[in-house]
């Protein structure tokens, strides 16, 4: 078990982690609408049948939650609460929105292939644009 200790950064190194938190507020907003998007789509009639469906619901939830956990440890980041543990936390973290955005897309193109109604295709067409920026 490591031992807890404050983060000591220099003002170069503090600009750098203010400015990724900036960053990662500024996404808070992308990660919810994307989010939205894809229960929108989830509980459309149009759509909610279409096979991978629960899939490309839970790759878009694992984005989302590896977003929240980079979000939480940068915050920590700034606290004593800071160490090896946190450090670890916060890679595995950052590592799920790439790796769960191709199995995304992946997937949203699957149910596409499926899906004929002029309302899930608007939805699915939103998110495209937001995945495939």
């Amino acid at each position: 078990m490591s031992v807890i200790r404050p983060l000591k950064l220099t003002v170069e190194e503090r600009q750098r982690l203010m400015s990724w938190w900036s960053t990662m507020e500024e996404a808070k907003l992308v990660v919810q609408r994307l989010c939205s998007l894809v229960s929108e789509l989830r509980l459309n009639p149009e759509s909610s049948y279409a096979d991978g469906m629960i899939l490309f619901y839970r790759a878009v939830s694992e984005i989302s939650y590896g977003y929240a956990g980079v979000r939480g440890g940068v915050r920590r980041a700034l606290t004593t609460e800071y160490g090896d543990e946190l450090r670890l936390n916060m890679v595995m973290c950052q590592s799920f929105a790439p790796k769960f955005s191709v199995d995304a897309k992946i997937l949203l193109e699957r149910i596409a292939k499926q899906i004929t109604g002029q309302n899930a295709l608007f939805i699915i067409e939103q998110i495209r644009k937001m995945i495939f920026c």
